[in-house]
C-alpha cells in the first residue's frame, strides 16, 4: 500500500497538506468498501482496461457509483463530501494515467449547506452537560472565538500567544495564514478562553496521573496530542468535538465546523460589517470589497471585543474595575450636565433636553451591558 500512496502523493505535491490527507484518507475508505489493497485495485483496473466488453472495462465506474451510495447510506455523508470523495478516487486512478470515464449523471448531486452553526444554547449545552475534559475544552472555546477552521488551529504554536498572554493580555490577537486559501485571517481569543488556556498550560507543565510533566517552549504545539508531545490530527479533533456534539442529540446537525459559522452569525447579529467578519475568518473579498473595506487591526480588535459579551458562554461577571469604570462615566456624565446648566442661558430648553436625554440613555445602554 505505500507505494502506490507514496506514488500518489508524489503526484500531489502541488497540492495543500489537508488535501493530501483527505484524499489518503478516502482513499482507505474505498479499500476497506473493496475489501482490496491500492495494488489490488491498480493491477485491476489495469486488466479490465484490456478487455473488449464494454461492462468488464467500465466495471470500477460503476464501484465508485456504488461507493457514493455506501457514504450517503451507511456513513451519512453530506452531497459536498460526497463530492470531495469522488475528486479524491478519481485523481487516484488519473494519476495512475487509468482514468475513470463516468457519466455526468452519476456526479453527486444535491443543495448541499453543511452543518449548521451553533445557538448559544446549544453551546452551553454542549460544554456543561457533557463533562468535557479541559483540553477537549480549550478546543472547543479556541474554535468558537477564532472561528479557525480544524486544519488552522491544529498548526498553532505556544509562541503565537506567548508574549501576549505572558504580558496577561485578556483578549489576544492572532494572524493566521490558512491553509486552504493562503489568505490571512485576523481572529481573536477572548477572555473566557485565554482564562482556560492558562489552565491548560498549568496542567500540561505539572503533568497528569497519566502524562508526564511538559516543557512548552515557543515551538511547543498550543493543543497537543492527549499521550503524545506533538501535534494533534486534523481528524482526531474533528472527531473529538464530534463525539461531544452526539452526546447531546445533535450529531446530525453540528460539526466542529458549526463553531466557525457559530462566530460568524454571532458577529453580524451585532451588527459588524459581513467584510469585517470575512477578514476575521479568512475568507477571500471580491475585488471591489477587497479594495475598499480596508479596516485596520486595531478597529477589527475594538468591534470584536465589543461583541464579545454575546460570543461569551456564560454571562460575564461585573468586577471592581467594572463598577469603577461605570462611577468614572458617571461623574464624567454628571459634568458635562454642569457644563450643559452653565450654557443654558446660551440654548434653548429643548436643546439641553435633547443633549441630557442623549447622554443619559448612552450611559444607561453601557450599564445594562455590564
Amino acid at each position: 500500500m505505500v507505494g502506490e500512496i507514496g506514488y500518489w502523493m508524489e503526484e500531489l505535491s502541488g497540492r495543500a497538506e489537508s488535501t493530501k490527507k483527505k484524499y489518503q484518507f478516502i482513499l482507505r475508505q474505498f479499500c476497506e468498501y473493496l475489501g482490496k489493497t491500492p495494488a489490488q485495485i491498480i493491477a485491476e483496473r489495469k486488466e479490465d482496461l484490456k478487455s473488449k466488453d464494454i461492462m468488464q472495462k467500465r466495471r470500477y465506474e460503476r464501484k465508485l457509483k456504488g461507493f457514493m451510495d455506501y457514504l450517503k447510506r451507511e456513513k451519512s455523508y453530506s452531497v459536498s463530501s460526497c463530492q470531495i470523495a469522488w475528486a479524491g478516487i478519481k485523481n487516484f486512478f488519473e494519476m495512475f494515467y487509468m482514468p475513470l470515464q463516468t457519466r455526468k449523471a452519476d456526479y453527486p448531486k444535491g443543495r448541499s449547506l453543511g452543518k449548521r452553526a451553533f445557538t448559544k444554547a446549544e453551546l452551553r449545552k454542549l460544554v456543561n452537560e457533557t463533562k468535557m475534559s479541559l483540553r477537549t475544552k480549550v478546543i472547543v472555546f479556541m474554535l468558537k472565538d477564532t472561528g479557525l477552521r480544524v486544519s488552522d488551529l491544529i498548526r498553532l504554536k505556544y509562541g503565537d500567544i506567548a508574549e501576549q498572554l505572558e504580558q496577561g493580555k485578556k483578549f489576544i490577537s492572532l494572524k493566521v495564514r490558512t491553509q486552504k486559501s493562503g489568505i490571512i485571517a485576523k481572529c481573536f481569543i477572548g477572555e473566557e478562553t485565554v482564562e482556560l488556556l492558562k489552565q491548560y498550560l498549568v496542567m500540561r507543565r505539572r503533568g497528569t496521573r497519566c502524562v508526564e510533566p511538559e516543557t512548552i517552549t515557543k515551538e511547543s504545539p498550543l493543543i497537543r496530542h492527549i499521550g503524545r508531545f506533538q501535534h494533534v490530527s486534523r481528524e482526531g479533533i474533528g472527531s473529538l468535538v464530534k463525539k461531544y456534539i452526539v452526546k447531546i442529540g445533535l450529531g446530525k446537525e453540528l460539526s466542529a465546523h458549526s463553531l466557525r459559522k457559530y462566530l460568524q452569525t454571532t458577529l453580524e447579529s451585532q451588527g459588524v460589517h459581513p467584510n469585517w467578519v470575512q477578514q476575521i475568518l479568512g475568507h477571500a473579498l471580491t475585488h471591489s470589497e477587497g479594495s475598499y473595506s480596508k479596516p485596520t487591526d486595531l478597529q477589527l480588535f475594538d468591534e470584536y471585543v465589543r461583541c464579545y459579551d454575546a460570543l461569551r458562554t456564560e454571562p460575564r461577571i461585573v468586577t471592581t474595575d467594572d463598577i469603577s469604570d461605570l462611577r468614572e462615566e458617571n461623574r464624567q456624565l454628571k459634568e458635562e450636565l454642569s457644563r450643559l446648566r452653565e450654557r443654558q442661558d446660551s440654548l434653548n430648553d429643548k436643546t439641553v433636553e435633547q443633549l441630557y436625554k442623549k447622554l443619559r440613555k448612552e450611559f444607561l445602554k453601557r450599564l445594562r451591558n455590564q
